[in-house]
C-alpha cells in the first residue's frame, strides 16, 4: 500500500496496492538472465591471497639451499683441515706458504673428498626428492614440509660438530635427505594456484628462494667463520630453520586435494582459489616427456655440479682464495640473480618472443640457459684475474640458471595430471639431485689428473672436468629441442582447444538462457489487455 501524492477534491486520498511478487517480477527476470555467469564467476584471487599459503613452502626451499650456500665458501676448506683420525694433524687452508699444497697432506682431506661430500649432500637431496615427492601425494603436503625443516635444524647442527671426515660424510647425506621438499612445494604451488599464468611468479619466487639462499647463505657463513670458526657457519642454518620450523606450525595449510593426515585441505582453499581439477578414470601412466625432462634435466645439473663441486678449488689454485672471497663471489651472484629469478615470469614471458604460446617461452628460456652455461664453463677456468672473474660470472651465469628451474616446473603443470604432480615434480627435482650428486664424485677424480692439466702459482688442476660440464649442458639443449619441444606445443595446442570449447558453451548458455527468459516474458504477457491494470494492481480512493 502506497500513498499517492495527488491533489483531490474534498481531502481525499489515493492509495496504489502492489503485489510484492509484480515489483521484483523484472528483477527476477534479469537475474535469470546472468544467472549462468553469476553462479560460475569467483573473484579472482590476488597475490597476497596465494602466498600466505605458500610462504611456508618457500621457506623450506630457502632453507634447503641455505646449507649447501653456506657451505660453499666453507666446506672445501673445512674438509681440506679435517682428518680421517681424530689425531691427524692438519694444515689451515688457505696458506700463505706455497710449499704448503692443501690437498695433497697424507691423511687429510683431498679434491676427491671436496667432490665425493658434495656429491653425499646431493645423493641424499635425490633420495629425499623421490621419497617425499610421492609420499606428499599419499599424506598431505603439510607434515612433509614440518617434518623437513626439523630433519635440516638437525643435520646441520651434526654436521657443524663432526670431528673427521667419515662423520661428516654421514651427516651430509643426512642433510641432504632433510632437503628434498623441492618437488613438494611445487606441488603445493600446483595444487593452489589454478590458473597456469599466474604459476611462472611463484616459481619464480621459489627460484628467488634459492638465489636468496646463495646471496645471504655465503655472507653469513663467513661472517660466522670469521667471529668463531668455520664449524660456526654450519650453526646458521640450524638456527634459522628452528626458527622457521616454530613459525609455521601453526601457519601450514593443506593443499593437496584429498591427502592431509594433519587435516585436509579446508573448503575455503575450493571457494577462494578453484577446485583442483583431477583425471577421470583410472591413473595413467606417467607420461614419457616426464622421463626425457629427466634426462635433460640430470645433464643441465651435472654441468653446474662440475662448477659448484670444484670452483673454490680452481679460485684457489688461480689466485689463492679464500672463504672470504669464494663468499664475496657468492654474494655477488646471488645479487644479480635474485631479481632475475622473481621476475622468471616476465623472462618466460619475453622469451615467447611475439608468439601467444607460453611453451615457446619455456623451452627458449632453457635454450639459453644450456647455451650460457657451457659457454661460461668453458671460459671461467683460465681466467686468473679477479675482476673479470666477477665480471663473466655477472654476466652469464645468473642468466643461465634464474629461469630454468620455473621453465622446468610449468612443464610439469602443463603435461602431467595433478595426481601426479608430487612423483612428477620428485623424479624432476630427483634428476637434478642425481646430475648434481654425480658430477662431484667424477669431478673430483678428474680435477686431479694429467689430462689437459696446468700449474699455478698455488696448485694445479685439470681443465678437463670444465670441458665435460659444457658437454652436459650442450646434451641438455638437444634433449630439449629433439624429444620434449614437440609434445610441450602439442599439449598447450590440446589445452587451448579444451579452453576454447568451454568459452564457446559458455556463450551459448547464456544467449540460451537469455532466449528462455524472453520467451516466457512473452507468454505470460500474451492475451493481456493493454488498457486494464494488471490485476495484482488496485488504485483505491478515498474520502
Amino acid at each position: 500500500k502506497v500513498e499517492l501524492s495527488w491533489e483531490l477534491a474534498n481531502d481525499q486520498k489515493a492509495y496504489l496496492y502492489v503485489m510484492e511478487k509484480e515489483i521484483n517480477e523484472r528483477d527476477n527476470d534479469a537475474n535469470q538472465v546472468n544467472e549462468g555467469a553469476s553462479t560460475n564467476e569467483m573473484p579472482k584471487p590476488k597475490f597476497i591471497d596465494y602466498f600466505r599459503i605458500l610462504w611456508p613452502a618457500i621457506l623450506c626451499v630457502f632453507i634447503d639451499f641455505l646449507g649447501l650456500a653456506i657451505a660453499i665458501p666453507i666446506l672445501p676448506y673445512f674438509i681440506l683441515e679435517l682428518g680421517w683420525e681424530r689425531t691427524t694433524e692438519c694444515p689451515t687452508c688457505p696458506n700463505d706458504d706455497p710449499a704448503i699444497k692443501c690437498g695433497a697432506i697424507p691423511g687429510c682431506g683431498t679434491p676427491v673428498d671436496v667432490g665425493a661430500l658434495g656429491g653425499c649432500f646431493s645423493i641424499g637431496q635425490l633420495i629425499g626428492n623421490i621419497i617425499m615427492g610421492r609420499v606428499s601425494d599419499k599424506i598431505g603436503r603439510k607434515p612433509i614440509i614440518m617434518l623437513s625443516l626439523l630433519m635440516s635444524a638437525v643435520g646441520y647442527l651434526l654436521c657443524g660438530i663432526s670431528q673427521t671426515l667419515g662423520e661428516i660424510y654421514v651427516y651430509r647425506l643426512f642433510s641432504g635427505l632433510a632437503g628434498g621438499t623441492m618437488p613438494v612445494a611445487i606441488s603445493m604451488i600446483l595444487d593452489t594456484v589454478q590458473d597456469p599464468a599466474e604459476r611462472p611468479k611463484f616459481f619464480g619466487l621459489a627460484g628467488a628462494s634459492i638465489g636468496m639462499a646463495f646471496t645471504i647463505g655465503p655472507v653469513l657463513g663467513v661472517l660466522a667463520a670469521l667471529a668463531f670458526g668455520k664449524r660456526a657457519g654450519f650453526f646458521v642454518p640450524t638456527a634459522i630453520a628452528t626458527i622457521i620450523l616454530c613459525m609455521a606450525f601453526f601457519r601450514v595449510t593443506e593443499t593437496h586435494p584429498s591427502a592431509g593426515i594433519l587435516g585436509l585441505r579446508p573448503k575455503w582453499m575450493d571457494e577462494k582459489f578453484g577446485v583442483v581439477k583431477k583425471s577421470k578414470g583410472k591413473a595413467a601412466k606417467m607420461p614419457k616427456t616426464i622421463y626425457h625432462m629427466f634426462l635433460s634435466f640430470f645433464f643441465g645439473s651435472m654441468a653446474f655440479g662440475t662448477f659448484n663441486s670444484m670452483c673454490a678449488l680452481v679460485f684457489l689454485s688461480l689466485m689463492n682464495w679464500g672463504t672470504t672471497e669464494v663468499g664475496l663471489f657468492l654474494f655477488a651472484y646471488g645479487i644479480v640473480n635474485i631479481p632475475l629469478a622473481a621476475n622468471s615470469a616476465k623472462i618466460l614471458e619475453k622469451m615467447q618472443c611475439g608468439s601467444k604460446s607460453r611453451g615457446t617461452g619455456y623451452l627458449n628460456t632453457l635454450y639459453g640457459s644450456g647455451f650460457l652455461l657451457a659457454l661460461y664453463l668453458a671460459i671461467f677456468s683460465y681466467v686468473a684475474n679477479t675482476f673479470i672473474q666477477f665480471l663473466l660470472m655477472i654476466l652469464l651465469l645468473p642468466a643461465a640458471m634464474s629461469a630454468k628451474n620455473p621453465s622446468y616446473n610449468s612443464i610439469v603443470g602443463l603435461v602431467v595430471p595433478v595426481e601426479q604432480r608430487g612423483a612428477a615434480n620428485g623424479l624432476v627435482s630427483g634428476a637434478m639431485s642425481i646430475g648434481m650428486g654425480l658430477a662431484p664424485f667424477i669431478a673430483g677424480p678428474i680435477f686431479v689428473s694429467d689430462v689437459l692439466k696446468q700449474t699455478y702459482t698455488y696448485g694445479s688442476f685439470s681443465h678437463l672436468v670444465f670441458w665435460l660440464g659444457a658437454f652436459c649442458a650442450f646434451m641438455e639443449f638437444f634433449i630439449i629441442a629433439t624429444l620434449i619441444r614437440p609434445v610441450v606445443l602439442s599439449k598447450e595446442k590440446e589445452a587451448e582447444e579444451i579452453e576454447n570449447k568451454k568459452k564457446n558453451k559458455t556463450k551459448l548458455r547464456k544467449k540460451r538462457d537469455s532466449l528462455v527468459v524472453a520467451k516466457e516474458r512473452k507468454e505470460r504477457n500474451k492475451g493481456k489487455k493493454k488498457e486494464k491494470a494488471p490485476s495484482s494492481i488496485k488504485i483505491e480512493i478515498i474520502d
